[in-house]
């Protein structure tokens, strides 16, 4: 089904706090924000064939040609080999973000003059980004370009607010990947293009935190398992949760979703004290300076939140 997000019914009030050009004012109005915390992937080659940019392009005939592509690769998930389906997801990944640091380019001020509004992209491929999370494990390299392209699709800055049946079946997702594939391509790919939906403060996101911390804790027991680009995205949302404690004060989460437990998370004081754990437990066993550098950070503001 098609998810769609609500439109702003009307154009926000500026406030003039006066000043002038003092302050954050001063930042020009037609630059566009970043809307990706994390590290953007390098982009696809390209091929030009001259045939083809030789000719002659309407926006008739750019429709055409890509709801043409759009049905190729909706029967991506159909695909019975693994490597060949791997392989359609890719080339899906890849459309999605071409498209969205094209998008990103587009200033302000441009993007006024656009005669056709762009649609979001979830409301594109989400259906069969979802389709491919949910397959069984003999398509398990599908399953992680998937589900670390909706990642990226949604643990972003957006403009609208996100719908939250989306954002419980992106959530379902991840709580069942991180479950499911503990200390796997398919978590790796969760922590490599998710690790600041905590510091983004989505909605409900607080619930997946025992889950994240669970797998972080699988990935500290085997150190050899994951390279540096793994640990540094675990100890950014470690250090990402220092303040949750405080502001989640009193509150707790069921554990009966978590395979095997029962009981209650409390995020006051077994939280804090699993951050305090996985913090030192990185300082001692990390050879990466910067990850030693951020860990000891990490205390410092721990000791004086």
């Amino acid at each position: 089904n098609k998810m769609t997000y609500p439109q702003p019914k009307g154009k926000k009030k500026v406030i003039n706090r006066g000043g002038g050009n003092s302050g954050f004012e001063t930042m020009r109005k037609d630059t566009s924000p970043s809307v990706c915390p994390d590290d953007k992937p390098v982009l696809p080659a390209i091929p030009q064939d001259p045939s083809i940019v030789s000719i002659a392009w309407t926006f008739d005939d750019l429709t055409f040609v890509w709801h043409q592509l759009l049905g190729v690769l909706s029967g991506v998930n159909g695909i019975k080999d693994p490597v060949i389906h791997a392989e359609g997801i890719q080339a899906i990944s890849d459309i999605i973000e071409i498209l969205q640091q094209a998008n990103e380019r587009v200033s302000t001020q441009e993007r006024k003059k656009m005669k056709h509004k762009t649609q979001n992209l979830v409301d594109i491929f989400g259906r069969q980004l979802f389709e491919a999370v949910s397959l069984p494990s003999t398509h398990i390299t599908g399953k992680s370009l998937a589900i670390g392209t909706l990642c990226r699709l949604i643990v972003r800055h957006h403009s609208d607010t996100m719908p939250l049946e989306l954002l419980s079946h992106f959530y379902g997702a991840l709580q069942q990947c991180l479950q499911n594939h503990s200390n796997s391509v398919v978590t790796h790919a969760i922590l490599q293009n998710s690790s600041n939906i905590f510091n983004l403060a989505l909605p409900g996101s607080s619930m997946l935190i025992p889950h994240y911390l669970a797998e972080i804790k699988s990935i500290q027991s085997s150190p050899n398992s994951t390279g540096a680009g793994i640990k540094h995205r675990c100890i950014i949302i470690v250090c990402s949760l220092i303040c949750f404690p405080r502001h989640l004060e009193s509150l707790s989460c069921p554990l009966d979703i978590l395979a095997g437990s029962g009981g209650e998370y409390d995020f006051t004081k077994t939280l804090k004290k699993d951050i305090c754990d996985m913090l030192i437990r990185f300082t001692n066993n990390e050879k990466v300076s910067d990850h030693v550098a951020m860990c000891i950070w990490g205390c410092c503001n721990l000791l004086f939140e």
